[in-house]
């Protein structure tokens, strides 16, 4: 994947409730916004490449 004008918009820290014994093992986590002009995604199954772009009309 392949992103370009890329700006990070927000970031956002968070934590499980590690009180409860099925999430005690995870640590901090951050969410993290992005905003971009345009994204390249490549299958290497089949070498399929999808390009899309906010600013370029078909």
């Amino acid at each position: 994947m392949l992103l370009e004008g890329v700006k990070v918009v927000g970031v956002n820290p968070g934590m499980a409730n590690t009180q409860l014994d099925a999430m005690s093992p995870l640590n901090h986590l951050e969410s993290v916004s992005l905003l971009y002009d345009r994204i390249t995604w490549r299958y290497t199954d089949g070498n399929i490449k999808f390009t899309d772009s906010w600013n370029e009309r078909s």
